[in-house]
């Protein structure tokens, strides 16, 4: 917790309060440093609550902020999605929109969007005849040896090979 000048003083004038019954140990000192002690905690939940309170919206304006990326970019993965608009659409620069997102998601946004489009490409492989080039320009990519390469990466075998096995 940090405390803001303000709120320090104002701490620190109860602590003060607390030290100077302790010195002079006047009759009731230990009844009155009992209830500075209940002041001064008091004091610091308030301020605690607060911040939480202005943390939570915060980060609560973040995460409806990313959530409405991540419809975006599932409604649009097979088109070029590119980082730097997505952060735009967030009011966030493209480093810090890359940061969010994987503390929020656990994914790089390239990755997140990558295994989305692989997950529809293997549900295309799955459900259709179409052919892997279809399938990959279907899901967003044009270059027919990445998206191999991708869905090699995260199924640990080629489209080819995926859609042989589910023939079996």
């Amino acid at each position: 917790m940090h405390l803001t000048p303000v709120h320090a003083d104002n701490a620190a004038d109860i602590l003060n309060k607390m030290i100077a019954e302790q010195k002079n140990k006047k009759e009731g000192y230990k009844l009155m440093l009992k209830s500075y002690l209940i002041m001064l905690l008091t004091y610091i939940s308030r301020v605690w609550e607060s911040d939480t309170e202005s943390i939570s919206f915060y980060f609560t304006e973040k995460s409806n902020m990313l959530a409405e990326t991540i419809k975006y970019i599932e409604s649009n993965f097979n088109k070029n999605l590119k980082i730097e608009s997505i952060a735009q659409m967030a009011f966030f620069s493209p480093e810090y929109f890359r940061k969010i997102f994987k503390d929020y998601t656990g994914l790089t946004p390239i990755e997140y969007i990558n295994k989305l489009r692989m997950s529809k490409a293997s549900s295309m492989l799955d459900e259709t005849d179409l052919s892997i080039s279809e399938i990959a320009y279907r899901v967003g990519i044009n270059d027919l040896n990445y998206f191999s390469r991708i869905f090699r990466a995260l199924y640990g075998c080629s489209p080819t090979e995926y859609r042989k096995k589910k023939d079996y």
